[in-house]
């Protein structure tokens, strides 16, 4: 099968991160994040994937040319003109005549996806919504199913409705003739748009609840937590990147994911923090649940507290507070 992802955003909700760079490339535990998906479509058998891009598409490609999983193809497709997701995707598989998958471009998940393909095939639908049970649908809409699956309606985002429920989890499963319901080249929205209508119509929408992990890193308090939510499956609660000089009587507390080629200063402090490659940190510094970017530098003596947040080549002189 084939895959699109939809990575044309400007990532807003994880500024200044993605200032200088789109969010398919922002690293987790020190690899790009589109290699994520990538990774798990292609241990399904999809071996041919496009991503839909826009924003600061040249340092996706960049780093697609150096990497990707053995035997799968990739495809670039550009927006001259932001199009939302339903205009990109139609741009970007407008010559598929078979069926396949679509992902948001923000979504880290590890469930079945050939479970979700038979589920789709028996029921011959036209789409198939992955959808994930949250403690609280205010922040997401939600969707009602009927009891073979089919989706009966879309509520759009309720806040101050806090209360379980279904919601879109961003992975699809499209037929030719649903993708053909999406205008050629306007602007608009699966999901405000191209989902509730077809649903409307009871053209064979149906709903897929997932049972695994998903998770929408598009905001920074999601980046942080898929970090921790890494580290904590693996064995360890500390990454520490090729090249990294730690100095003496540093300590690294808490769940820490360190970037390559980095410098820890003797006696620095890290506690819960995110430091991307090429990043200076000087002696006795104290960095408390942060997230520094590329080539940032910390002086001596300084204090990032918690949610403190480095854009790109960021400075901080010694002594200063965060």
């Amino acid at each position: 099968m084939k895959a699109v992802i939809l990575s044309g955003g400007f990532g807003t909700r994880l500024r200044p991160l993605t200032l200088s760079q789109p969010k398919a490339v922002l690293p987790i535990l020190n690899k790009p994040f589109c290699l994520y998906p990538l990774e798990w479509l292609a241990r399904h058998g999809v071996r041919n994937v496009t991503f839909a891009t826009g924003y600061r598409s040249a340092s996706l490609a960049a780093v697609l040319a150096k990497e990707k999983p053995r035997g799968v193809s990739v495809l670039l497709k550009t927006e001259n003109r932001p199009l939302g997701t339903g205009g990109a995707l139609r741009r970007a598989s407008v010559k598929y005549g078979e069926r396949f998958f679509v992902l948001n471009g923000d979504i880290l998940a590890r469930f079945n996806l050939s479970e979700m393909l038979g589920f789709h095939l028996k029921k011959k639908a036209i789409l198939t919504l992955a959808l994930v049970k949250v403690p609280d649908i205010s922040r997401y809409g939600s969707v009602s199913l009927k009891r073979d699956g089919e989706i009966q309606r879309f509520a759009e985002k309720q806040p101050g409705l806090k209360r379980s429920g279904l919601v879109n989890a961003g992975i699809y499963i499209f037929e030719p003739e649903a993708l053909r319901r999406i205008p050629s080249l306007i602007p608009c929205s699966l999901e405000r748009d191209v989902f509730p209508r077809l649903a409307e119509k009871r053209r064979g929408v149906f709903g897929f609840p997932i049972h695994g992990y998903w998770k929408d890193v598009g905001t920074i308090a999601s980046y942080r937590e898929a970090h921790e939510d890494l580290l904590r499956g693996s064995s360890g609660r500390l990454l520490i990147g090729k090249g990294t000089r730690i100095g003496q009587k540093v300590k690294l507390e808490g769940m820490v994911s360190i970037g390559r080629r980095c410098r820890i200063g003797d006696g620095a402090r890290i506690q819960d923090s995110i430091i991307l490659d090429d990043v200076r940190i000087g002696k006795e510094a104290r960095v408390t649940e942060s997230i520094l970017s590329y080539r940032c530098r910390v002086g001596d003596r300084s204090k990032l507290e918690a949610g403190t947040v480095l854009g790109e080549g960021s400075r901080i002189s010694e002594f200063s507070q965060c």
